[in-house]
């Protein structure tokens, strides 16, 4: 996957991709946190940021 023109931020233990919240809240499972109020759970970080990479190219 080509990453072109993302706005990454960190903030504490949170990863934003273009407005998308990854989190893990100290639990083994991280929570994406989609623009349109939609939450999905991965069991990696790898998984939780392909998904906000996808989701922000559809």
């Amino acid at each position: 996957m080509k990453i072109e023109n993302e706005e990454i931020e960190i903030v504490g233990d949170d990863l934003w991709i273009n407005g998308e919240l990854i989190t893990n809240y100290g639990a083994e499972e991280w929570f994406v946190f989609l623009d349109n109020n939609i939450q999905k759970e991965f069991e990696t970080l790898e998984e939780a940021v392909k998904c906000c990479l996808e989701e922000s190219h559809d």
